[in-house]
């Protein structure tokens, strides 16, 4: 596998990351729930969409910065609500939420720092 550049921004990478145990878990969710499916994998992607114009732009991207929260917390329901309906266990959703828990908590400090910058 090949990739363009030199990817070391590593809330990107963790949310590549996301993106693949997602991909992997998902593939057990019965058709009749495929919206959840969906949504899940739309919401990680719009994720990793939001960091990069982020972090590729000199400008202000404030609706960006929402988004990248919005992502996060949908991310975060969907999980819940696989673990309620029993599609993934408590182990698998720990996995999942471990990752996004970094990914918010270096999601943070990295936005934080981009305002002190601006100021």
């Amino acid at each position: 596998m090949s990739t363009i550049g030199n990817d070391n921004f590593l809330i990107a990478a963790k949310s590549k990351k996301l993106i693949f145990l997602l991909t992997d878990l998902l593939e057990i969710i019965p058709k009749k729930h495929y919206y959840i499916k969906n949504k899940a994998l739309f919401y990680a992607y719009d994720l990793l969409e939001n960091i990069y114009i982020v972090n590729f732009s000199n400008l202000e991207f404030t609706i960006e910065k929402i988004y990248i929260k919005r992502d996060i917390a949908l991310i975060n329901f969907i999980i819940s609500l696989l673990l309620d309906k029993k599609y993934i266990s408590i182990k698998t959703s720990d996995k999942l939420l471990y990752v996004l828990t970094e990914i918010n908590k270096m999601t943070n400090i990295w936005l934080s720092r981009m305002e002190d910058v601006k100021k």
